[in-house]
């Protein structure tokens, strides 16, 4: 009976190990998928603000358009010249 009750915590544990693994894959998906989602708008909003800065438009109206801040504006403009 001793051996069977520790077969029974081994399958458990083992049940609780696999459980964990893919609780935390899944996680993990989720999160690196959030995070390239967010990398592709900043990509986005970088590339529309260029354009925006080749036809003319002002720091103020690059940032009210891409809703990027206005600090973050004037250091890309800064760092396409």
């Amino acid at each position: 009976m001793c051996n069977l009750s520790q077969g029974i915590k081994e399958d458990a544990l083992l049940e609780g190990r696999l459980e964990g693994r893919l609780e935390g894959r899944l996680e993990g998906h989720q999160e690196g998928r959030q995070e390239g989602l967010s990398q592709g708008r900043d990509e986005k909003a970088t590339e529309v603000a260029q354009n925006l800065f080749k036809m003319g438009f002002s720091y103020e109206q690059v940032a009210e358009a891409t809703e990027l801040s206005l600090a973050e504006v004037i250091q890309l403009k800064e760092q396409t010249q």
